[in-house]
């Protein structure tokens, strides 16, 4: 349902919150370069024909990648059993490796597979041996010494399974103390933890009658260092088991030297691009503003916001979805404030300061000249900096044959004051 009231506006405009159930139906848009369709050709056509497929996709923080994925789910659930897992939830991405990765995915399966409607089907007798073998698989080769509050004894086994899934989670997000202990015990023993992904996945296949296919969010936002440990260094591991997985992958390590050793690895990368605003010259680009206005209008109805202050968000955006459905948001919030019932080019341009606001605590010195050239001449390249600034979003990637880059609109203003006249000098 469209937003009729600015409050309304503020819930219906949540950067945080990627679009699910009835508002994935009624808000999704699509976009000129959405790889969406070409995901479910592998998955349908190698996936169901029990070849297991390894993806990556791409696209910058904000892009609307948790979206499309969510569009995806709904259009495949009916062909897989589909295990979502989000690194930021379960997980601490400023020292996330490998092992975290596959512990959490594994775990995460093994409390989907306890829900009634999966293994529920299969003989009581064998659903019983795989229970009582997942708990002492989880409390002996995962817990190992570390301590853990054990589920009940008086439990059925299907809830042991889940029960202690869940508490692993919890505190293995929460306490870096656990992180190490479990990651020093499960790492030599984690060929076994493959194993019990594959035996699971297996059982699944056989009585839920489809195979199962990871999504992995949260794999897209650790630094560069950080990512190249994931995906470089074990990238083998990340993919040895027998079982379909997409993983969000950082769009600064698309462009890095890393990438063609990486996707060795993998089936197939696909990215999500930005629409775009304009092309390289600078011209409007018509289709990609388009979109953009549809995105807006699918959400709020006619007369909440004026067509000269959406077209300024629009702008200002730079064609990255989040920033669009942000900036709207705080327009809203700043109409409100100033007793309004619409939105106008003020608020937006509020909004707008704030914004650069963000920008201007995440950049340094160093990043303005960088900034700047890109500015003047729109190319990618592996260049450490480069590659930062991409993933950051202080650099926007667009495709348009060739790929090419253009700082964020919101940061442009700071790049101009701050970098043009030190390099005229």
């Amino acid at each position: 349902m469209k937003a009729k009231t600015l409050p309304e506006v503020i819930r219906a405009f949540d950067p945080m919150h990627p679009l699910t159930g009835q508002e994935l139906q009624e808000w999704y848009i699509d976009r000129p370069g959405n790889p969406l369709e070409r995901i479910k050709i592998y998955l349908q056509g190698l996936a169901l024909a029990n070849e297991p497929v390894k993806l990556l996709f791409t696209g910058h923080v904000g892009s609307g990648k948790s979206t499309t994925l969510n569009k995806l789910a709904e259009e495949l659930k009916r062909q897989f059993l589909i295990v979502p897992f989000d690194a930021r939830q379960s997980l601490s991405i400023a020292d996330l490796s490998y092992v975290d990765l596959l512990l959490g995915m594994a775990t995460s399966l093994f409390k989907r597979a306890t829900e009634p409607d999966v293994l529920g089907k299969a003989p009581s007798q064998i659903a019983t041996d795989v229970w009582t073998d997942l708990t002492g698989f989880i409390e002996e080769s995962i817990f190992g010494p570390t301590h853990f509050r054990p589920a009940p004894a008086e439990a059925e086994a299907s809830v042991k399974v889940s029960l202690l899934t869940a508490e692993f989670q919890t505190k293995f997000a929460k306490e870096a103390t656990t992180r190490d202990q479990v990651r020093k015990w499960v790492e030599p023993r984690l060929a076994e933890l493959q194993d019990k992904i594959d035996y699971v996945a297996d059982l699944v296949q056989v009585h839920y009658k489809r195979p199962v296919l990871f999504f992995v969010e949260g794999t897209d936002r650790p630094d560069l260092s950080v990512a190249r440990a994931l995906f470089l260094e074990h990238g083998y591991s990340l993919t040895a088991f027998r079982t379909s997985a997409i993983y969000t992958f950082p769009i600064g390590l698309r462009y890095s030297k890393d990438f063609n050793s990486i996707k060795d690895y993998f089936t197939e990368t696909f990215m999500l691009p930005n629409l775009k605003v304009a092309n390289p010259d600078g011209t409007p680009h018509p289709e990609g503003l388009a979109c953009l206005i549809s995105a807006i209008q699918a959400r709020l109805t006619t007369g909440l916001l004026a067509d000269d202050a959406r077209d300024h968000i629009i702008r200002a955006s730079g064609g990255l979805m989040r920033t669009l459905v942000r900036l709207t948001q705080r327009a809203a919030v700043n109409s409100l404030a100033a007793g309004g019932a619409a939105i106008a080019l003020p608020h937006v341009e509020a909004a707008i300061k704030e914004e650069r606001a963000d920008f201007v605590a995440g950049l340094s010195r160093d990043d303005y000249p960088i900034l700047y050239e890109r500015y003047q001449d729109k190319q990618v390249s592996a260049d450490e900096a480069v590659l930062r600034l991409l993933q950051t979003r202080a650099l926007l990637e667009y495709a348009n044959g060739d790929p090419w880059c253009d700082v964020h609109p919101i940061a442009l203003p700071l790049v101009l004051e701050r970098a043009a006249p030190s390099l005229q000098d």
